[in-house]
């Protein structure tokens, strides 16, 4: 135990004494340092977490972390000169460590990226923890597609899962424009499968927001109630939504997700509790 402690100072003064990374994920506190470049934009570092769950005496986990960072560029000609434009960015980062708290080794990935074209906006966040006993994961995503005359889509995902206990929810956003006007909202979340008719397209370039109502099944059908709707603050893009199962066994879920590459998060209500998740 001493000398375990022993390599957590020093751990803890080397991070300090030469600057440090902040972050909280999820229920841990975390902060780390690159210590090696290994190429343009790529670096080895050390990190050191501790649970959020100050109740009970826990112990920290450390670890070495891979981080990497691709820009994606495009071109375009204008008045004949051709212009640079940046696309997209993808942040990948593999920790390996030990959780003392745990008693297990953990093994972490993480991959943010975005992209933007003619025809498609896209965003994901992906985050996946394995130790002994469980595992964690968290994911967002936003995809949007507009094909002029032919279709608009909006996909959108957001999900919490430790150990097998979480939420989640998914809607996919569909207006078929050829020939005539059909559009349509299918959803997958803890309270089952729905379709929904929107009636109050809240964003006239994609099915991103909207008032929806229709059915929804899980062992039995029942009128179901969608709300969604995207909005930004200082230029960060969030989504809002609302959905409500109409039975006798009333279920609603509440949402709200940040969709940013540099700190996302999501927050989850339920009947049954929620769960949320932050980076910064």
């Amino acid at each position: 135990m001493k000398k375990t402690m022993m390599v957590i100072i020093i751990v803890v003064f080397s991070l300090v004494a030469f600057g440090f990374n902040f972050d909280i994920n999820g229920n841990d506190i975390s902060i780390s340092k690159n210590i090696w470049g290994v190429g343009e934009g790529s670096n080895i570092g050390l990190w050191l977490s501790y649970p959020l769950n100050f109740s009970d005496i826990n112990l920290p986990g450390i670890g070495i972390n891979y981080n990497d960072k691709n820009e994606f560029f495009t071109y375009q000609k204008v008045f004949f000169k051709k212009i640079k434009l940046k696309a997209g960015e993808r942040y990948f980062d593999l920790n390996a460590g030990y959780d003392f708290n745990k008693d297990s080794i953990i093994l972490t990935t993480k991959v943010k990226k975005y992209k933007n074209d003619l025809i498609s906006k896209s965003f994901s966040y992906s985050y996946t923890s394995v130790f002994k006993g469980g595992s964690e994961k968290r994911e967002i995503s936003l995809d949007r597609f507009l094909i002029p005359t032919v279709v608009k889509a909006s996909i959108f995902s957001a999900s919490y899962d430790n150990s097998g206990s979480g939420n989640g929810i998914s809607n996919y956003g569909f207006q078929l424009q050829r020939y005539f006007t059909l559009p349509f909202v299918l959803g997958i979340s803890d309270l089952g499968y729905s379709l929904t008719i929107p009636i109050g397209v809240m964003d006239n370039k994609y099915i991103s927001g909207y008032f929806a109502y229709g059915v929804l099944y899980d062992g039995e059908y029942s009128p179901e109630f969608s709300f969604q709707t995207p909005f930004s603050v200082n230029k960060k893009d969030y989504y809002m939504g609302l959905q409500l199962k109409m039975s006798v066994d009333s279920k609603v879920m509440f949402y709200l997700t940040k969709v940013d590459i540099n700190n996302p998060f999501t927050i989850m209500i339920t009947n049954d509790g929620g769960s949320f998740f932050f980076e910064y």
